[in-house]
């Protein structure tokens, strides 16, 4: 007689707690302490954008060991598990040295969604009802990457208008400018140009007074074959501004520092790249990645307009 072991004595699946170990190693990933990456650039849009495929495999996984892949329990299942992970790891972080953020739970959401799709897709014995669940997947995939793909489209055409570095007539661009107050990150401010007939400047206000910068975070380019700076700008004020200017360079070279006086009034500027004509060409030129232009109102009711930056 064959005895067949009771349900207390049935082993159990080895593969039932590997979703649970895997939700508890993404909540670990996602509670890690991380150095802080810059404020703008491609590492801070592809730290984000992480959220999407680590979140797309979660989901992708659990569809398929919570359920019969593709079946409504494992979906809502999935769902559920998803949507708690991707809202408790934000609120935890609030105790660890990361700031939880409203776009890292969206993009927590996409990358689930694209797992649920993919693996629904690949559990539907219809191709065409499959081909339809890899369409949404698709398209949530695109619909996450919209930051990578905008700021690729803002290099590209950094490199296409050199040596003009910003006229603010796109808004394809301003994304590469930010301005910071006291330590504090502002958007920058666009307005009708009143230094040119047409179009848009930069209005940046001096109130309240205190040291400011404008950054510009552009695509590493080679500026050694120019000899100057030049803008447009307007001071709306009653005393002169001083402006510093610092060229960083991504091969860590030294950084370039000049600076002007800024008066009252409507005025082309045009800032030497170098001491002197005779002066060799600074290293930081041959391949800059950020600009920096700091400033300090003397007037809390001051502004200045800036358009039309250009190498010459």
């Amino acid at each position: 007689m064959t005895m067949h072991p009771g349900p207390e004595t049935q082993p159990r699946p080895r593969h039932s707690r590997y979703p649970w170990v895997l939700v508890a190693t993404c909540l670990v990933l996602l509670l890690l302490p991380l150095p802080h990456p810059p404020r703008s650039g491609w590492i801070p849009l592809l730290w984000n954008w992480a959220h999407i495929p680590l979140f797309a495999g979660v989901a992708w996984v659990l569809m398929v060991r919570l359920g019969e892949s593709g079946s409504r329990t494992a979906l809502v299942r999935t769902a559920a598990t998803v949507i708690v992970l991707a809202a408790g790891s934000e609120l935890l972080q609030t105790w660890t040295s990361r700031s939880p953020e409203w776009n890292d739970i969206l993009s927590d959401l996409v990358g689930a969604g694209m797992g649920i799709c993919f693996a629904a897709g690949v559990a539907r014995k219809a191709p065409a009802r499959g081909a339809l669940w890899f369409a949404v997947a698709a398209a949530l995939l695109i619909f996450g990457a919209r930051p990578l793909i905008s700021h690729a489209r803002a290099v590209a055409h950094k490199h296409a208008i050199l040596p003009l570095l910003e006229d603010f007539e796109s808004t394809r661009t301003t994304e590469l400018w930010f301005l910071e107050r006291s330590g504090r990150l502002e958007a920058i401010e666009l307005a009708e140009a009143t230094v040119r007939e047409n179009g848009h400047e930069l209005r940046i206000s001096l109130s309240p007074p205190g040291l400011a910068s404008l950054h510009y975070d552009g695509p590493s380019q080679d500026w050694s074959r120019f000899g100057t700076l030049s803008f447009d700008c307007r001071l709306d004020s009653g005393h002169p501004v001083e402006l510093g200017v610092r060229i960083d360079s991504a091969s860590n070279a030294p950084r370039v520092k000049l600076g002007v006086l800024l008066q009252p009034g409507q005025h082309r500027v045009a800032i030497a790249l170098r001491p002197s004509p005779s002066s060799p060409q600074p290293q930081a030129l041959r391949k800059v990645d950020q600009l920096v232009l700091f400033f300090e109102g003397t007037n809390s009711d001051g502004s200045l307009a800036l358009d039309n930056l250009r190498l010459e």
